[in-house]
């Protein structure tokens, strides 16, 4: 599949949910405490499943940015799935630490082929960026 299809058919794309063995608490303190201490720990959860990217070309792989980085579960999923030979497009929401690297970190970790520019969202305008995440679809190149 080109990057020209892939823009063609955005809205038919298969959809993959990340979920962990382990539930995150459910209380933003409590989340953000456990979370914390996992990454100090260097510690990444299990996946319920890795999903089977085989077929694929290019990847667009989301997260948040958590203190500065992907977030736990997107780095399980960096470190278990063969993305070697495949074309990674982030998109990423934050609350003000903007992209932080976050595509390079994804290179690093994966050994993807490429990883082309993210997109990159304010968390709390995630719900009305529509518009946005059109425009940036229409800007990717082959």
């Amino acid at each position: 599949m080109s990057l020209r299809t892939s823009k063609k058919n955005v809205k038919e794309a298969t959809l993959f949910k990340l979920e962990t063995v382990d539930k995150y608490p459910e209380k933003y303190d409590e989340m953000t405490q456990y979370v914390k201490e996992q990454q100090e720990k260097q510690i990444l959860p299990e996946l319920k499943d890795v999903p089977d990217i085989a077929e694929y070309d290019v990847i667009f792989i989301g997260t948040p940015v958590w203190w500065g980085t992907v977030s736990l579960p997107v780095a399980s999923f960096l470190q278990k799935a063969n993305l070697v030979g495949k074309i990674v497009i982030p998109f990423i929401t934050h609350e003000g630490s903007g992209e932080s690297g976050i595509g390079e970190s994804m290179q690093k970790a994966s050994g993807c082929k490429k990883v082309l520019p993210a997109l990159v969202i304010k968390g709390s305008e995630a719900s009305e960026s529509e518009d946005v995440v059109k425009k940036f679809i229409h800007t990717l190149k082959d």
